[in-house]
């Protein structure tokens, strides 16, 4: 269950934070246009908040299970299990004989 209200509890926590930082630029903004702060300004600024706090949750809890879903595509790369890799030696062998291999084709002309 905590895994489905995960995003919702994510987002309600990141707007809670964020609120303050909406707060102080809309009261900034209101006293740069005004020229004073007074309760109209921090009613405004409340406002604000209390409306960014619904919405934007609501989009980020969209925007979370839409990424859950993989609406967005994005390569994972494959796992490897502990039994199938490779050693730090032979890794650093299968690189050796690629440079190897590389530096050869390039000597005879094919990497151009």
């Amino acid at each position: 269950m905590f895994k489905r209200l995960r995003p919702v509890i994510k987002g309600l926590s990141w707007r809670a934070f964020a609120a303050f930082d909406t707060m102080a630029i809309t009261a900034a903004v209101m006293f740069l246009r005004t020229g004073h702060i007074n309760s109209t300004v921090w009613a405004v600024a409340g406002s604000i908040v209390g409306m960014e706090l619904f919405s934007k949750t609501f989009l980020f809890a969209v925007h979370e299970k839409l990424w859950e879903r993989d609406a967005v595509a994005v390569p994972v790369p494959d796992v490897v299990e502990p039994a199938e890799a490779l050693s730090y030696d032979e890794r650093l062998e299968d690189l050796l004989a690629h440079l190897d291999n590389q530096f050869a084709a390039n000597r005879r002309g094919e990497l151009r």
